[in-house]
């Protein structure tokens, strides 16, 4: 959903973009995925701790947890377990500046620990430069 700063006859900058999305997301990529950028890998509380991955490639699959759509084999960053505090969760995460990285598209998904220990949605992000 787009919104304009102005009255939409109006030549004008400014406004909002929404994203909704009729299914429950415990995982949230805020930020520009650009080389060097810093974005923020989001998650709310709700459960005691949370771990994430990013994979180059999908290769989905049922577990006891729910459905994994990471290709374990293409992984490229695995993140530590951390607690979840109250509030939610927000990990600071730094694109590298590879300039080999540019147009690759990359999915992210975490795993949330608690009274059920489930998988987050998956996130899907092209590197731009």
């Amino acid at each position: 959903v787009g919104t304009k700063a102005v009255h939409a006859n109006s030549f004008g900058s400014g406004g909002s973009i929404l994203a909704v999305d009729a299914f429950k997301q415990d995982l949230h990529i805020v930020g520009f995925p650009q080389l060097g950028a810093a974005l923020s890998i989001e998650t709310p509380d709700g459960a005691n701790s949370f771990v994430f991955a990013i994979s180059a490639g999908l290769n989905p699959a049922i577990t006891p947890f729910g459905l994994r759509e990471l290709d374990l084999g293409l992984l490229e960053y695995t993140s530590s377990s951390t607690a979840i505090p109250v509030g939610g969760l927000s990990i600071s995460l730094t694109v590298p500046s590879n300039p080999a990285l540019l147009g690759q598209v990359y999915h992210a998904q975490g795993l949330r620990f608690g009274a059920s220990n489930t998988f987050t949605n998956k996130v899907s992000f092209d590197l731009v430069p």
